[in-house]
């Protein structure tokens, strides 16, 4: 198989993807809001060492991933990003593609 999946640091963590947008107006409400989040993930649950945050340029998109042991932590998150702003948020658990291959009868 091409892809490796990450391996899960513990059987406690679940893996999730969040995706947050905005509009132009809101670019610097965005940069404030991230900013702490983007500097630790302290008090959200996110597994540090397997957090990825990528912004796509030109699309006012964040895009965390990783794995947590908190959905009330990424609910922090949310909320300390989203709370009375413009902000659109969403939270997704994720599997990983090697993981569904293997899962299918066809790949057996």
């Amino acid at each position: 198989m091409p892809f490796a999946p990450q391996p899960s640091p513990g059987e406690e963590y679940f893996r999730f993807v969040a995706i947050f947008t905005w509009t132009h107006q809101e670019d610097e409400l965005a940069a404030k809001r991230f900013l702490p989040y983007i500097q630790s993930f302290e008090g959200t649950g996110i597994h540090q060492e397997t957090a990825v945050c990528l912004y796509l340029t030109g699309e006012r998109t964040v895009i965390f991933s990783g794995y947590s042991n908190s959905a009330t932590g990424l609910q922090r998150l949310c909320s300390g990003i989203i709370f009375n702003t413009p902000i659109q948020g969403r939270f997704y658990h994720a599997v990983d593609a090697v993981e569904i291959m293997k899962a299918l009868p066809q790949s057996r």
